[in-house]
C-alpha cells in the first residue's frame, strides 16, 4: 500500500528517516529552497501560505499527489508512538479498522471553541465562516454550531486517512476557505491574525467529520521537536526519582504496615451520609455544569483559603507554603477526611460519569493514551477533578505523603503535587494500582476510535439539533 506522511515544514528539521515520511516545504514559493518536496509545483496556493499556512501543503497534495493513503503532519507536531513518529505501517494497521487518524483530542484552556477563537483572533471572521458555510453547505450548520459550543479540539490540521477521503475533505474545505478569503479583508491584520485561514481550517475539520459515516481513530501526538522531547523525558525521570527518593520512608512503612497518619486533627463536621462536592476558589464557576453531572444529592461546598479551616487544618509548619502546596495539601486531606468530589479552578469536567462512580475508590479523567506533557502522570490522570471514597489507602498515601514530601525537603524550587505521589503510589503499592486499573478511560477525551464527542455530534446533526 502506497503511503506517504507528509511532514510540513518552512525551515530544515531532523528528518525521521522513516519509510513514507516526505518533508514538504511549505510556501516555498515564498522561501529559499530547503532540497525538500515543494509545494510550488503543478496545481498549487504556496504563494498564500502567509494566510493558509500548512493548508498550503494540504492543498499541494490533494491536487498533485496519487498514493492509496495519505498523511499530513508538522517538523515539530507530529503523529506518535511511544516516544517517536507513528511508523506507516502502523498507521496501515490502524486503517484496517478505521478510516481516518486524528491527533489525540486537545481543549481550549476553560472555554468552548467559539470563546477559543474569540480570545486569540477576530471573531467576525469565525461568524463569516459560517455564514459561507450556511450558503454552500447549508446542512452542515448545526453540526457547526455544536463543535464551536464544545471545548474539543483537533489541532494542527494533522490527519491520515486514505487519498480519497482526503480529496473529499479538501474539496469541502477549500469551497469554503476560498469563499471566505474573497469576503475578507485582511490588509490591516499583523502576521500572527494574517494566518486566519490555517486557523479556521483547524476548526473546520470535526465539522466535516460529523457529517461522514466513517470510523475515526485518535492517537497520541507531541507538539515539539524530538530533542526536546528527549529532554522532557529526562526531566521527568529525574523528578520521579526524586520524589521517590524522599519519600521512601513513608513508601517502607506503608510496606510494613506500620505507617500512621500524619494529620490527626480534624474539625467536627459531617455530612449525613451525603456525598460532598469540594470547589475550590473560581472552581465553583463550574457548579451549575456540575448539577447535571454529578449524582443527584451531592452535597456543593465551595472553598476558598478562608473558609476552608473548617474543614480541614494544615499544621502550623504548613502554613506559610506557597498558596498552590497548600491547596495540593488540603485536597489530599479533605478527600481522604471526608471522601466526594474535588472540583478545582482549572477543572476539565468530563462530558458524563461512570454510571457507578461512586462505587470506586478512586476516579480522576484518565486518558487511554499517554499524553507528552509537562506534569510527570503524562496526562494519565487529572488532579483537577477528582473522586475519592473517604479513608482509602490511595487517598492516605497521597495525603502522608505530600505532608512528608515538604515537611523533609527544603528545596522550595520543587514540589512534588499530587500527580507525582500518584506516580509514585501506583509503582510502589499493587493496591494502589488496582483502584487506578479500575477507572475506567474517559470517552471523549482521548480515546483511539471514535470518540463519545464525535459519536454525540452525529447524532446532534442527524437530529437536526
Amino acid at each position: 500500500m502506497d503511503t506517504r506522511i507528509f511532514v510540513c515544514t518552512h525551515k530544515l528539521f531532523p528528518e525521521p528517516g522513516l519509510t513514507g515520511y516526505i518533508p514538504l516545504n511549505v510556501g516555498s514559493a515564498l522561501r529559499p529552497d530547503l532540497g525538500y518536496e515543494r509545494d510550488d509545483g503543478g496545481d498549487n496556493i504556496s504563494a498564500k501560505n502567509a494566510s493558509f499556512c500548512e493548508p498550503t501543503g494540504l492543498y499541494y497534495v490533494w491536487k498533485n499527489v496519487k498514493c492509496d493513503v495519505v498523511g499530513i503532519c508538522h517538523y515539530r507536531r507530529f503523529f506518535a508512538e511511544g516516544e517517536y513518529y507513528l511508523s506507516a505501517a502502523k498507521a496501515q494497521e490502524y486503517l484496517k479498522d478505521y478510516d481516518v487518524i486524528l491527533p489525540a483530542t486537545g481543549f481550549p484552556q476553560g472555554e468552548n471553541l467559539r470563546a477559543h477563537y474569540k480570545s486569540l483572533h477576530y471573531i467576525k471572521d469565525l461568524e463569516k465562516t459560517r455564514e459561507v458555510l450556511l450558503r454552500l453547505y447549508p446542512e452542515y450548520g448545526p453540526a457547526f454550531d455544536h463543535v464551536m459550543s464544545c471545548t474539543l479540539f483537533s489541532v494542527g490540521n494533522m490527519i491520515i486517512t486514505r487519498k480519497e477521503i482526503f480529496d473529499a475533505y479538501c474539496e469541502w474545505l477549500f469551497d469554503i476557505l476560498f469563499v471566505v478569503e474573497k469576503e475578507t479583508d485582511i490588509s490591516s491584520y499583523d502576521t500572527f491574525q494574517a494566518r486566519l485561514y490555517g486557523y479556521l481550517s483547524e476548526r473546520l475539520i470535526r465539522v466535516w467529520l460529523i457529517m461522514q459515516d466513517l470510523r475515526i481513530a485518535e492517537v497520541d501526538f507531541y507538539g515539539t521537536d524530538l530533542r526536546e522531547v528527549e529532554a522532557e523525558r529526562k526531566r521527568l525521570q529525574l523528578m520521579r526519582d526524586y520524589t521517590d527518593s524522599v519519600i521512601a520512608d513513608v513508601i517502607t512503612l506503608y510496606k510494613k504496615g506500620q505507617m500512621a497518619d500524619l494529620i490527626e486533627d480534624w474539625p467536627a463536621k459531617s455530612f449525613d451520609g451525603k456525598i460532598p462536592a469540594f470547589f475550590w476558589g473560581k472552581g465553583k464557576a463550574f457548579a451549575d455544569e456540575a448539577k447535571t453531572l454529578l449524582p443527584e444529592g451531592t452535597e456543593f461546598v465551595y472553598l476558598d483559603p478562608e473558609n476552608v479551616k473548617e474543614y480541614a487544618c494544615l499544621p502550623e509548619h504548613y502554613r506559610n507554603l506557597p498558596a498552590e502546596e497548600q491547596k495540593e495539601m488540603l485536597r489530599a486531606m479533605i478527600l481522604y477526611r471526608y471522601g466526594g468530589f474535588w472540583i478545582d479552578e482549572e477543572a476539565k469536567l468530563p462530558t458524563f460519569l461512570p454510571e457507578k462512580v461512586t462505587e470506586l475508590s478512586f476516579y480522576s479523567i484518565r486518558l487511554q493514551t499517554i499524553k507528552f506533557h509537562e506534569e510527570i502522570t503524562e496526562g494519565r490522570w487529572d488532579p483537577r477533578f477528582m473522586y475519592m471514597k473517604p479513608h482509602t489507602f490511595l487517598g492516605g498515601f497521597l495525603m502522608n505523603a505530600l505532608c512528608y514530601f515538604r515537611f523533609q525537603s527544603a528545596n522550595e524550587l520543587f514540589f512534588p503535587m499530587t500527580d507525582c505521589i500518584l506516580d509514585s503510589a501506583v509503582r510502589a503499592f499493587e493496591e494502589a494500582a488496582q483502584q487506578m486499573e479500575e477507572v475506567p478511560f474517559a470517552e471523549g477525551y482521548s480515546v483511539h476510535g471514535r470518540s463519545r464527542d464525535v459519536g454525540l455530534l452525529f447524532a446532534a446533526a442527524e437530529k437536526g439539533v
